[in-house]
């Protein structure tokens, strides 16, 4: 016996009397973790996915490098993890020798999904079924544990020559080019749970791969949006018009992915708009490295992350919700519906990332050096712009000074629509649960807001460092990318304003005018499902006050400007704290003091007016009925042309500005669906 085979032989006993030892994963209890805070999950895909966060970190550690020395090639190792993937459900394609030659009993299916065939779109029901593999190392000192999915109940993988197995979501296989905890290479055996021992060859370097990655959100995505093109007058994909604001837009079906990549390759984008508009490409080559750079990270969330997690909450949230509702092939199981639930905690899960989710206590992962503890993805991206805005409410936590602790009040919203969500589909609720969809996606879109009037400031004014300024012109670009379509919708031709105003700076090198940005979008908050207190204002980092015409808006007509300061909340500043609170004070006494003085002025008019026609003068009387008749004008202006149930439609029409009164984010706007029912949204 050759020195091989003995190896090989050893490796086969050890994982024979591993796998005895060994607890099946599909028949083991899932532990539970917490994303967030008290929101759980036993889905091993949400915690998966959740570590495309690292992914995140990891483009933006390169690119960082990218900066400091030119003669490296960071970039091209950005983009490879932005292509490939680095950390997100990793797994291993053996090719089996010889195949596997008789069925394997399957036990109890793991859960149940609704797909499609990418050819015939025909949807149909397939129970999952998984099975534990065990391997070793290349060394052959540590045990390599995986997991093959299958859908195939009758004749399991008979004739089966390549096997993909995941590892577990903890593996860190390829992690920084690393091969020490992947299957040994390039050949070795493995036991799989049902069959036995069984012989493979493949590359460790390039057979291993990642399920998850940023480029794929976007191509994903495109999949789906080719289901519904085919399909445009299928009532079943009326509940896909996010996607197709975006397309339509655009003309792409991975364009979150040809914007990046135009970035990363210092060219244009290539947009084959379907609207046939003259604008919304980007020239990427007249942009500075630092922009360039911000771009990119800018847009893997604001564009690649927010259209993975519609995705997850639309086409297998609330529509495999409807399907499995309607659908007996399942009956008897829970199985159809906890995918359902699953897919909503990915959802979630990519909202957040894994540094926001922790088990049994414990954090989920180390959070790296120099990492927000709100991660680095779309969480964390609301809770910096949050400070910037002011829209901050104390989270009831201390930091490890004792200092208190302040949370995005949008964050927290979203994540009170994600665990109501979940608790309608755990109750088969699939109507209702498009109300918490429409506020995520509202939500969704407010950093989008912040992020174009940040940078229109800053490149409008002289704020900022050089470096900060060229910064905001890349992430600019990024928002302004993600809310054009949108914005489209509600009005072309402001859209097209702001996009002149902003693309005006690389092209031409002028400086946007804020005021005009500023207007052009505030009048469309009502249609985006935004509101003013969701967008805040922003705020000076020195002083703790607003920046000049940076102030939340929500005033009528010319008083814009007076919108009340108190609906957001200030940075605290030590040196400008009172003498904010001393203005504040000085102000309000003065108008309070105009008040009083306009509302005598009234009453003595009138009185004089009613002496003039021999009518008897009473005081009380008098300031009586302008009062009524103030109430009465107010009450008709709030009233009046209110189409929607929530909220009052603003348009250049009707004499307001922005609306008034607070928008519930779980009312529909003009860019949600007209009709949805259950039978419309069929996966």
């Amino acid at each position: 016996m050759t020195e091989s085979s003995r190896t090989k032989s050893l490796l086969r006993i050890v994982l024979v009397m591993a796998a005895s030892q060994t607890i099946s994963y599909a028949s083991a209890i899932p532990p539970k973790y917490f994303i967030a805070g008290d929101y759980s999950t036993k889905s091993r895909f949400a915690r998966a996915a959740s570590l495309i966060d690292l992914d995140q970190l990891e483009i933006e550690r390169l690119l960082s490098l990218d900066l400091q020395n030119k003669d490296s090639n960071w970039q091209e190792k950005a983009m490879e993890v932005y292509e490939k993937g680095m950390h997100a459900g990793v797994f291993a394609q053996l090719m089996l020798r010889p195949a596997i030659d008789r069925p394997v009993a399957l036990t109890k299916p793991v859960e149940s999904v609704y797909d499609g065939n990418s050819i015939t779109f025909d949807r149909q029901h397939h129970d999952v079924y998984e099975l534990n593999v065990l391997g070793g190392n290349d060394s052959y000192d540590t045990p390599i544990n995986g997991i093959v999915r299958t859908e195939d109940a009758d004749n399991f993988m008979v004739g089966t020559v390549k096997l993909t197995v995941f590892y577990p979501e903890e593996s860190k296989c390829l992690a920084h080019g690393s091969i020490e905890d992947c299957f040994a290479g390039p050949e070795g055996g493995i036991i799989l749970q049902g069959y036995g021992a069984i012989d493979y060859t493949y590359n460790p370097r390039t057979s291993n791969k990642f399920q998850y990655s940023l480029k794929g959100y976007s191509e994903s995505e495109g999949m789906r949006m080719v289901y519904c093109e085919l399909h445009r007058n299928s009532k079943h994909c009326s509940s896909y018009e996010e996607y197709h604001r975006f397309f339509d837009y655009y003309g792409l079906l991975d364009y979150g992915n040809e914007w990046i990549t135009s970035a990363f390759n210092k060219q244009s984008t290539q947009h084959n708009t379907k609207l046939k508009l003259a604008h919304g490409s980007v020239d990427f080559s007249k942009f500075s490295d630092r922009s360039r750079n911000a771009a990119i990270t800018t847009a893997t969330v604001s564009m690649n992350v927010f259209t993975m997690v519609n995705r997850l909450l639309v086409e297998f949230g609330m529509d495999g919700c409807a399907k499995s509702a309607t659908d007996f092939s399942s009956y008897g199981s829970s199985s159809g519906m906890d995918s359902v639930i699953a897919s909503w905690d990915q959802a979630f899960a990519t909202y957040t990332g894994s540094a926001m989710m922790i088990f049994d206590d414990h954090v989920y992962r180390e959070v790296e050096e120099n990492e927000s503890p709100t991660g680095s993805l779309y969480y964390h991206m609301v809770q910096g712009l949050a400070e910037d805005f002011g829209v901050l409410e104390e989270s009831g936590k201390t930091d490890i000074n004792g200092g208190r602790q302040y949370q995005s009040i949008l964050n927290r919203k979203i994540m009170e629509a994600f665990a109501e969500g979940k608790q309608m589909l755990t109750e088969a609720n699939c109507y209702e649960v498009r109300h918490q969809y429409f506020s995520i996606l509202h939500g969704m879109r407010v950093p989008w807001i912040q992020g174009v009037l940040r940078a229109t400031y800053v490149l409008s004014s002289s704020s900022g460092t050089p470096a900060f300024r060229e910064e905001e012109r890349g992430r600019g670009a990024a928002f302004l990318a993600a809310l054009l379509p949108d914005l489209h919708s509600c009005n072309p031709t402001d859209a097209k304003t702001i996009y002149d105003e902003l693309s005006a700076v690389t092209s031409s090198g002028k400086k946007p005018d804020y005021n005009v940005v500023r207007a052009a979008l505030e009048h469309h908050y009502d249609c985006l499902g935004v509101t003013c207190d969701d967008v805040g204002g922003y705020l000076s980092p020195d002083t703790g006050g607003y920046y000049k015409d940076t102030h939340p808006c929500g005033g009528f007509g010319s008083l814009i400007s007076h919108r009340r300061e108190s609906v957001a909340f200030q940075k605290p500043s030590s040196k400008s704290f009172v003498g904010n609170q001393k203005s504040g004070l000085a102000g309000s006494t003065f108008f309070v003091a105009m008040a009083l003085f306009c509302a005598s002025l009234a009453v003595l008019i009138v009185a004089v007016r009613d002496r003039a026609h021999g009518r008897p003068v009473d005081i009380r009387s008098t300031a009586r009925r302008l009062a009524g008749g103030a109430v009465s004008q107010v009450d008709y202006f709030l009233s009046r042309d209110r189409s929607h149930d929530g909220y009052s439609e603003a348009s250049y029409n009707d004499g307001y500005d922005v609306q008034l009164r607070s928008i519930s984010m779980a009312s529909q706007s003009p860019l949600q669906p007209s009709t949805f029912d259950d039978e419309s949204i069929v996966l």
